[in-house]
């Protein structure tokens, strides 16, 4: 339905539109090419950054631990000195006791060796 003169043209021709349409739409394309590359971008730089942050917070996770077990081995090594030096102190006192009523001290040794002989032999 094109009519056609020489420089001029009628209404009823769809061909400048059309020329200005397929432009239009090859540009709409090439954006949307363009978009999807910097989308390609963007989800790979995000994908580093998520890794990265994986990557600290699993450090951080490891520091922590690891601070967590030297309060831990810390805090047992105190309880043990707490107690070696508890024990030492249990030990002069009995040591004390003996030597105030070693009578005493040598008839209760023997009380305590009938009873665990007693109670061992009943098995």
């Amino acid at each position: 339905m094109a009519y056609h003169t020489v420089g001029y043209q009628t209404a009823a021709s769809p061909r400048k539109g059309a020329t200005m349409a397929t432009r239009s739409t090859d540009e709409e394309v090439g954006d949307i090419h363009e978009d999807i590359e910097k989308l390609k971008a963007d989800i790979a730089s995000l994908a580093k950054d998520l890794k990265d942050l994986g990557t600290t917070a699993a450090g951080a996770a490891k520091r922590a631990a690891r601070d967590k077990g030297e309060r831990l081995r810390e805090g047992f090594d105190e309880t043990i000195e707490d107690l070696t030096e508890r024990g030492e102190d249990v030990l002069r006192g009995a040591r004390e006791k003996i030597e105030e009523r070693p009578l005493a001290a040598v008839l209760i040794a023997l009380l305590v060796g009938l009873v665990l002989g007693r109670l061992l032999d009943r098995r």
